[in-house]
């Protein structure tokens, strides 16, 4: 039962992300609208690293090691969309 609401959580946040990215879209999302479509990948991510890899079995020391690899990696994403959207960087187009 848990991984049928595990599985349909994802599909919902799949939707959001679907929904609030816009795909295909021309013009700009903003950076709150990144965030948000980046905070939905990551619990995904979350979910599926707990559920379906059995994470939460693990020790403390590797559950901590990967939710702070997950928030570097969009903190990441998250600053360049931002540097890239101020002109800081230069996208290729």
């Amino acid at each position: 039962m848990v991984l049928t609401r595990t599985w349909l959580l994802l599909v919902g946040l799949t939707l959001v992300a679907l929904f609030f990215g816009r795909p295909g879209g021309h013009s700009s999302l903003g950076a709150g609208v990144v965030a948000l479509v980046l905070l939905a990948s990551c619990f995904k991510a979350v979910l599926i690293l707990r559920d379906f890899l059995d994470l939460r079995r693990a020790g403390s020391g590797w559950q901590a090691f990967f939710y702070f690899y997950l928030a570097v990696i969009a903190a990441g994403l998250l600053g360049a969309y931002v540097l890239a959207e101020t002109g800081a960087v230069v996208r290729v187009r």
